[in-house]
């Protein structure tokens, strides 16, 4: 009886710390994009600052989070009628970690937007097509929150 129980125990110890293996993967891919960035207009070869962008804040979640390998996203846009918040989450691609999905939703008036980021290196993510931005990049500002 207890070479059975010890059977099963051995193998749900093995799904276990598969499924923990896996969230902590994710979540390690996921930190690769934590920190707070600044938005630039790519400008032909060059760039420059984004002037109604504020920063944005990428905030990992938990490893016992529901998805550990998503991060949670915040900023506001200056309009003429204020700020115009929108919160967002980055799912960054298991298989080719440079790559990720971000969804942005606007509060006020609602609006959703679908990006695809590349990171060109650990200080800047490029968004290379953004119909209502056009091409931008989203620089990493040093020293901002101690998530660098």
């Amino acid at each position: 009886m207890s070479i059975v129980v010890n059977f099963f125990l051995g193998i749900a110890g093995s799904i276990a710390a598969s499924i923990l293996l896996k969230r902590y993967q994710a979540l390690r891919v996921a930190r690769l994009y934590a920190g707070v960035y600044a938005a630039e207009i790519i400008d032909g070869r060059s760039t420059r600052p984004m002037p109604e962008a504020s920063v944005t804040r990428f905030l990992p979640r938990r490893l016992w989070s529901r998805n550990p390998g998503v991060l949670d996203a915040y900023a506001y846009d200056s309009t003429p009628d204020g700020k115009r918040e929108h919160d967002s989450y980055i799912v960054p691609d298991l298989s080719r970690p440079g790559h990720a999905d971000r969804t942005v939703v606007y509060r006020k008036p609602f609006e959703v937007s679908q990006q695809k980021m590349e990171m060109i290196d650990k200080n800047l993510l490029v968004t290379p097509s953004e119909p209502a931005y056009g091409r931008h990049v989203l620089r990493r500002l040093k020293g901002q929150l101690f998530l660098d």
